[in-house]
């Protein structure tokens, strides 16, 4: 059987069984930046932070989609650069901005994007109703993940961390395909 590859960022991958691109783009060591994905959950595509480009211009989630070969894809072009600033600081506006009380607060994966991509500031209101104290009750769903992924149950559960972008604000994320 003839070997198959695809090109990402240059940079020729073989492809061995992988099921998505996020996996090809790590196997050739490219750091893709991802809020929602887990390799044991089932796939859910909800932060779009894994946006690709494909060589016709077209955005695609790199969760989802699966390899093919010959497929030519940019994984940090600028137009890319400027739509994760853009789904952080969303992110950020419906998020509880407690963070110094939040357990996470130092280790939080949404506070390392934001300094990653240089989102110092929201634009957008606070639209987040999140205005509950983080106690040990209300950490329990992020030990939950863990124990759903260690029993292969693939259930999801988010940590309260991770907001969804509010309908309201959805209308930004489409300019920013453009």
């Amino acid at each position: 059987m003839e070997k198959q590859f695809m090109t990402i960022d240059g940079i020729r991958v073989e492809l061995n069984g992988e099921k998505t691109v996020l996996q090809v783009i790590r196997k050739a060591g490219i750091d893709m930046p991802t809020l929602c994905y887990h390799p044991d959950l089932s796939i859910y595509g909800a932060c779009r932070l894994c946006m690709f480009e494909n060589e016709r211009g077209g955005l695609d989630a790199a969760c989802s989609a699966q390899p093919r070969d010959g497929m030519v894809i940019y994984t940090n072009t600028a137009r890319l650069r400027k739509y994760r600033r853009n789904i952080i600081e969303l992110l950020l506006a419906n998020h509880c901005v407690e963070c110094p009380t939040c357990p996470k607060s130092g280790s939080c994966k949404l506070q390392e994007l934001a300094e990653r991509y240089g989102v110092t500031n929201v634009r957008f209101p606070n639209t987040s109703k999140d205005k509950r104290d983080y106690s040990s009750k209300q950490v329990r769903p992020l030990r939950q993940v863990r124990k759903d992924v260690q029993r292969g149950s693939g259930r999801r559960r988010y940590p309260l961390c991770i907001p969804r972008i509010p309908y309201a604000h959805q209308h930004l994320l489409r300019k920013a395909h453009r």
